[in-house]
């Protein structure tokens, strides 16, 4: 005796909500990779969403710190700072800008 499964039968309505399920997927998922196009890119949307948050802050600083855009770097690092002044990353991350800039007396205070 054989078992008969029977596939069920997709009805034309359902077909065109998965089709328009699948297209609006794909959009987000478009729309969403193109904030991964880069490190500041990425963490500079991190820092609009939740902008009393330091990690975000400290990593868009370092982002721009690899890019060597002091200013900005100097600018979310302070702000990650003074959100929480123990985050010892953003320290570090605030020496080394003052450091490549040759400041080495503030950099040996932040580092400190």
């Amino acid at each position: 005796m054989q078992s008969v499964v029977q596939r069920p039968k997709l009805h034309v309505g359902e077909m065109i909500i998965c089709g328009l399920l699948i297209l609006l997927l794909m959009t987000g998922t478009y729309w969403r990779n193109r904030v991964w196009s880069s490190e500041v890119e990425l963490w500079t949307d991190c820092v609009k969403k939740p902008p009393h948050k330091d990690r975000p802050h400290n990593n868009l600083g370092r982002a721009f710190l690899d890019q060597g855009r002091s200013q900005e770097a100097i600018s979310h690092l302070n702000e990650a700072l003074r959100i929480n002044p123990e985050f010892s990353e953003v320290h570090y991350n605030l020496g080394n800008v003052f450091s490549n800039q040759g400041k080495y007396q503030e950099a040996t205070s932040i580092y400190g």
